[in-house]
């Protein structure tokens, strides 16, 4: 019976392991550029719909036309994300600016310090968010007095 218990027990732990590898393997592969998914979704069709060459070519074309005006889409959507990021950037420069008009020396020398240490603690947040340690981030949050939904 141990026997048994042990050998369920690395069987799961193994089983465990071999899913996060397959994981972070499809996190670490290149995006498929579109013509080699075309390439796969018109082999798919073809293969369960029986297609003929002249569909073949029909189908993949459409395929093609409409990965363009995605790509153009994203474009668009990159570009206008960008203009809208810079406006924003902006509008925050010059808030600051009239912010600096109101305060004494000491004033905005302490205020620059309080914005250097708020930039220092997203840093932080940032890098722990992205290296997926999420003990980290729930440790953040509390100190910046999250609400009780974000915990």
């Amino acid at each position: 019976m141990k026997k048994l218990m042990l050998f369920a027990a690395i069987f799961t732990v193994m089983s465990f392991t071999a899913d996060a590898q397959k994981r972070g393997e499809r996190r670490g592969q290149e995006r498929m550029d579109p013509e080699k998914r075309v390439e796969m979704r018109v082999n798919r069709m073809a293969e369960q719909l029986e297609l003929t060459e002249e569909q073949k070519e029909q189908v993949k074309q459409i395929h093609m036309e409409r990965a363009e005006v995605q790509k153009e889409a994203r474009e668009t959507r990159r570009a206008q994300q960008e203009e809208r990021r810079a406006a924003m950037q902006e509008e925050r420069k010059a808030q600051q600016a009239e912010i600096e008009k109101v305060l004494t020396p000491e004033q905005k020398e302490k205020w620059e310090e309080i914005r250097n240490e708020d930039r220092e603690k997203m840093r932080k947040y940032r890098d722990a968010r992205g290296n997926d340690d999420t003990e980290k981030v729930r440790k953040h949050r509390g100190k910046r007095g999250g609400g009780a939904w974000r915990k």
